[in-house]
């Protein structure tokens, strides 16, 4: 009696929809499922632990294997992660001489044969030190068009500077901390480690599209990237902004993390640096115009970019808007943004006078056509009745916008947990009756030229999450 059977294109045609899981075990069953599986094991993202030797051998092998025709895998590898994971607190790492060999070996032949497009590599200087090697093997690979490293020090550094990816178009850098600063690690690489990034991918200069760096220095001799517009900026010094305007002349896109916490002995030098920044700028140049800038409001109060953002996505996790006044009136009237979201914690402050005059100053926001507002509740709010605070502050900042289109207000209490009734602080019991399309109504007849008004309340933790929206719905 004849079996049932099925052709191998079916079968692989049914294996294609299967999970990882699955067409591993299979993969155990028949040659063909070993050789044609591993295109179904390697597409998507794959992640490799190098904290323990036998990880890095076992993947290795079935990369390379002892077969004639197992390297026909490698191009299948596309998106490839390193990282360094301990299973327990206390766990050393368990690496040997050969298995550094062996990852030396895979990049070696990744180069020559793979198609590999995306590289993230977690505790740089801990891997690459794993064989001499390493970082001129990793710097061969011609194919790669997004990379991403942290901890970079100096042989991090090393690779980067080999590097010869032709068609990079993504690079997110993060050198190690500069000596002295907070969250510094130990052991950190002497302070003459190369940080411009503008030499370290200098190979690339003609093909990067977006940067993101961290603890990087510029100067004025930097090289010029006319391709990027988007940049990342973190833990920069502010007063090399100038250098960053004149290496990436084309950015569109800024985003920014704060360059360090201020207190309040820092505040006499905040408006000089500003002013210092302002006038270099308007001297020897800056970027004549932005499409967006996301990061704290005191950082780019601080940089004092003098030219138009059409988009400002702005926090105040510096606390310098909240302790300096003026702060976010400068910025606004620099910028003249049309789209602005104002992503706060806290929200004591809100009910102050100050406040709504800053809407009323068509200097700083005569062209705003979106408004947002994402407000994160914490315990110094808990005495607020928020809902009459609204009542007294929003219609009086949406009134004065005359080409506001739409606003948005997003109230997220996840920071002040309670979930029974009974210990429901002030400002939630308050929250809990507020009629929020009473209010979203109420927001749209302040302004004649609202078409969109969009309310919503979430983790309030007896109240469930609701949104309100009042008008036609508008992408900006």
């Amino acid at each position: 009696m004849d079996c049932p059977y099925l052709s191998d294109d079916i079968l692989l045609h049914v294996i294609s929809f299967a999970d990882k899981q699955t067409v591993q075990n299979l993969m155990q069953t028949s040659w063909m499922f070993h050789h044609y599986g591993a295109r179904y094991i390697l597409e998507g993202h794959v992640l490799l632990n190098t904290s323990l030797s036998h990880h890095i051998l076992s993947f290795t092998r079935f990369m390379l294997g002892d077969r004639r025709d197992s390297r026909y895998r490698l191009p299948f590898l596309r998106d490839f992660t390193l990282l360094r994971r301990r299973s327990g607190f206390d766990d050393a790492f368990d690496t040997s001489i050969a298995a550094g060999s062996a990852l030396q070996c895979l990049f070696t032949m990744i180069a020559e044969a793979g198609k590999l497009v995306r590289l993230v590599i977690c505790d740089t200087e801990e891997i690459l030190s794993m064989h001499p090697a390493l970082p001129e093997a990793v710097a061969k690979v011609r194919t790669l068009r997004d990379l991403q490293v942290d901890l970079v020090g100096e042989l991090g550094a090393r690779m980067l500077s080999a590097l010869r990816a032709p068609a990079l178009e993504r690079a997110v850098i993060g050198m190690f901390p500069v000596e002295g600063e907070e969250g510094e690690e130990e052991n950190a690489p002497a302070p003459k480690l190369e940080r411009d990034p503008t030499r370290l991918l200098r190979h690339s200069h003609a093909s990067l599209l977006e940067l993101s760096v961290s603890y990087a220095d510029l100067d004025a001799g930097s090289a010029c990237f006319p391709r990027v517009v988007v940049l990342g900026l973190e833990r920069i010094r502010p007063e090399d902004v100038e250098h960053y305007a004149r290496a990436f002349p084309h950015v569109r896109d800024l985003w920014m993390e704060e360059y360090c916490a201020w207190n309040e002995e820092d505040m006499g030098e905040l408006h000089v640096q500003r002013a210092r920044n302002l006038a270099v700028q308007r001297r020897s140049g800056s970027w004549p115009s932005l499409e967006s800038f996301d990061g704290p409001i005191g950082q780019l109060y601080l940089l004092g970019l003098p030219c138009p953002i059409r988009s400002l996505n702005l926090n105040n996790h510096d606390e310098i808007w909240n302790t300096v006044p003026g702060v976010l009136d400068a910025v606004l009237e620099c910028a003249r943004p049309r789209f602005l979201k104002l992503d706060l914690m806290a929200v004591c402050w809100f009910d102050t006078l100050r406040f709504p005059k800053t809407f009323a100053r068509p200097e700083c926001v005569g062209a705003l056509k979106a408004l947002e507002f994402e407000l994160h509740l914490m315990w110094s709010d808990i005495q607020l009745d928020l809902p009459a605070c609204f009542d007294r502050v929003i219609p009086s900042v949406v009134a004065p916008l005359k080409y506001l289109t739409m606003f948005t207000l997003r109230v997220d209490c996840s920071d002040v947990s309670t979930s029974l009734e009974e210990d429901l602080p002030p400002v939630k019991n308050a929250l809990k009756e507020w009629d929020m399309t009473a209010f979203a109504h109420r927001v749209r007849k302040a302004n004649s030229t609202l078409s969109s008004v969009r309310v919503s309340l979430e983790a309030h933790g007896v109240r469930p999450d609701e949104s309100v929206h009042v008008g036609r719905v508008i992408d900006h």
